[in-house]
């Protein structure tokens, strides 16, 4: 585990593993065996409905947290550099992108967990 930590904490994960909410390897630490076992008792206590309404509140608040996460960014230090497809983009655009990005995600979520608590 001290290599873990010693070979980068905030390394930054494979993009599949985004799409868990999982984006540097500290996440994984705490949210992967998170949604190993959250998931599948859920699935067993309900059904494929019930996970799709814990992955939708799982992602819905994951979503929220960066959206606060990247508005501290951007009243803070700019010297991070998220990972992004074009250097055209200075440091604080990137963070406004991806509070963007994290903003719609939510709405998703939110619209997705809306539609499975009425159907």
């Amino acid at each position: 585990m001290k290599k873990y930590f010693v070979d980068g904490f905030y390394k930054h994960m494979h993009p599949f593993v985004g799409l868990m909410g999982i984006f540097v390897r500290g996440d994984a630490i705490v949210l992967a065996p998170f949604l190993l076992v959250y998931l599948p008792i859920v699935y067993l206590i309900a059904d494929f409905r019930g996970v799709g309404i814990a992955w939708c509140i799982y992602m819905s608040l994951r979503s929220f947290i960066e959206v606060i996460y990247w508005l501290d960014r951007q009243s803070g230090s700019k010297q991070y550099r998220p990972p992004f497809f074009s250097k055209k983009f200075g440091n604080n655009e990137v963070y406004i992108i991806y509070q963007l990005l994290d903003t719609c995600q939510a709405v998703v979520y939110l619209t997705l967990l809306i539609i499975l608590l009425t159907k």
